[in-house]
């Protein structure tokens, strides 16, 4: 794994029975942070005996026999004593045993082990996670929004693109009405664009502005950063990398400093199981992923009648459009309130049925992305990723799911 201790000899003794995956996978996180809040204590013991012991001898030359010189050599030499012995290694494991068996069915320990990590199919109402909800719908249109709320799952929260320019799509204005009047009973979430230049500053004027937003969904450096500002203090939103950001192993997102992130679609379910600290990453479960965003718009060229003498009769609005290419296949164009356009893929990625093998592996939270997607399509689509079944039938598209990128 990415763990940073390596165990060179283990003795194993297994009696009948059954143990689930992620229960095995969680006794190896707390043991591993069991060890690193050893290490830390112990450091902490030896700082604070070196520092009583320190007197300085001005008799004493720097860089000779001074005490600075010898508690330096004592710290280095220390270093060992601050790995766990094999008495004290075998006490870290006694108290993780006697914290897991040690307790009734109600305590903490055993209440995160069912909800995170159990691999049986949790109950309909089972309540939206403090910070990350187990399931992130983001939506553009009204319809789309509409199958959302309808559904009524306290696990279910959405999260509205409110920059897309399409046929019935929520706007800026549309989603600054619905918050001022209370439409999201729990809260929403924004999905904020990849790209903002001049628009930056008077969209996050926009997301200040709400009041009843709870996280913000984003694969823009500038937008986590500014979310870091005092000012957002008081605004208690939840920031989770896009899957755009690209977290490839356990360590991506570390610098970013974000509450939660997107794995990359570029890994297999191999690379995705090597993963540890699983608790904060999202698995894309169906969605269409954009291959090319690009500054020039072929709708407005094309059907919109946008040369240097005119402005775009914004067509987008009015239908739908895709290119074909030469083998028949239809790839949607999106565009959004600043002409840009999106290329996306011409099947949505669709491993909705492979959620339960996820879980097993230790992942709790799942992701839907609706693009083109109807009232009736969106009501099936949440349906199916509830009961863990595939949205479409096989042969589904499942991006790299299965083939990696090698």
């Amino acid at each position: 794994g990415d763990f940073s201790f390596k165990l060179k000899n283990v003795d194993i003794e297994i009696q009948d029975g059954f143990l689930p995956v992620s229960s095995i996978n969680m006794t190896r996180r707390n043991l591993y942070n069991s060890i690193e809040e050893y290490i830390q204590s112990e450091n902490a013991e030896v700082k604070d005996k070196n520092k009583n012991n320190t007197a300085v001898n001005p008799e004493d030359k720097p860089g000779e026999n001074s005490s600075e010189t010898k508690d330096s050599v004592r710290n280095i030499s220390g270093m060992d004593s601050l790995i766990p012995s094999r008495k004290d290694f075998l006490g870290i494991l006694n108290n993780l045993i006697t914290a897991n068996n040690g307790k009734d069915e109600k305590s903490k320990y055993s209440q995160e082990d069912n909800n995170k990590y159990n691999s049986i199919k949790e109950n309909e109402n089972n309540a939206v996670d403090n910070v990350l909800p187990k399931y992130l719908v983001t939506v553009s249109r009204h319809e789309q929004l509409k199958a959302v709320m309808d559904m009524d799952r306290r696990d279910i929260m959405v999260a509205v693109n409110p920059v897309m320019r399409q046929k019935g799509t929520v706007t800026i204005a549309d989603l600054t009405r619905m918050d001022s009047e209370d439409y999201f009973k729990k809260g929403y979430w924004v999905k904020c664009p990849e790209i903002l230049k001049s628009e930056f500053k008077p969209f996050m004027e926009f997301l200040y502005s709400l009041k009843n937003v709870r996280g913000v969904l984003t694969s823009n450096y500038g937008v986590i950063n500014e979310l870091k500002k005092p000012r957002w203090k008081d605004k208690n939103l939840t920031v989770t990398g896009d899957y755009k950001i690209n977290i490839f192993n356990s360590f991506s997102e570390i610098p970013l400093d974000i509450d939660g992130s997107f794995m990359s679609e570029e890994l297999n379910l191999r690379e995705l199981k090597e993963i540890e600290n699983k608790d904060d990453k999202y698995i894309l479960l169906f969605g269409r992923q954009e291959y090319m965003i690009s500054e020039y718009c072929p709708i407005g060229a094309f059907c919109g009648g946008k040369d240097g003498n005119h402005a775009c009769s914004a067509p987008c609005i009015k239908e739908d459009f895709y290119l074909k290419d030469r083998m028949g296949e239809e790839y949607p164009v999106l565009t959004d309130i600043y002409c840009r356009s999106y290329i996306m893929g011409p099947d949505p990625k669709d491993i909705t049925g492979e959620a339960e093998d996820l879980r097993n592996l230790g992942y709790s939270h799942f992701a839907v992305n609706l693009t083109d997607e109807n009232h009736k399509e969106t009501e099936k689509i949440l349906s199916s990723i509830t009961k863990g079944e595939g949205v479409e039938k096989d042969p589904r598209y499942q991006g790299h799911f299965k083939r990696g990128v090698e």
